[in-house]
């Protein structure tokens, strides 16, 4: 399995590897759910495929003898990694799609756009769309 992959089930492995620990099944964690959980929810938590709620993170923390604590660090761990992964996969995609030497000017652009006043960056966003618009590149949503 992909690292990427291990770092974005960081909660649904730990969790896995606690209930065996523990020597519980999936069957049995979830009967001492409350509400119950079914053993597919429980299998679906451990793949990743459904994040831990919240509903059932202290019964769970507590059914499995885990700090609360580590059980959040683990939570904000997997949170972080996907985000990052977000971001990245996001700026990669941009990056694909702007030739390099344009980076500098967008970089610069976006940067005197944030300086500008509410006035000016109406002014840019009108003279953009008409200039987009000219040369029919603007596209249409």
């Amino acid at each position: 399995m992909p690292s990427d992959k291990i770092q974005q089930n960081l909660v649904g492995s730990y969790l896995k590897q606690m209930r065996e620990k523990a020597g519980l099944s999936q069957k049995s964690l979830g009967l001492l759910l409350k509400p119950e959980v079914t053993t597919q929810f429980v299998s679906n938590i451990e793949r990743g495929i459904t994040p831990l709620p919240l509903t059932h993170f202290k019964r769970i923390a507590e059914s499995l003898g885990i700090p609360a604590h580590e059980l959040i660090e683990k939570m904000e761990s997997e949170y972080s990694a996907k985000l990052n992964q977000a971001v990245t996969t996001q700026t990669e995609r941009i990056s694909r799609r702007v030739p390099v030497q344009e980076h500098e000017f967008l970089d610069n652009l976006i940067a005197c756009y944030m300086k500008a006043s509410i006035d000016q960056k109406k002014r840019l966003q009108r003279e953009v769309a008409t200039i987009l618009e000219l040369s029919n590149l603007h596209r249409s949503s």
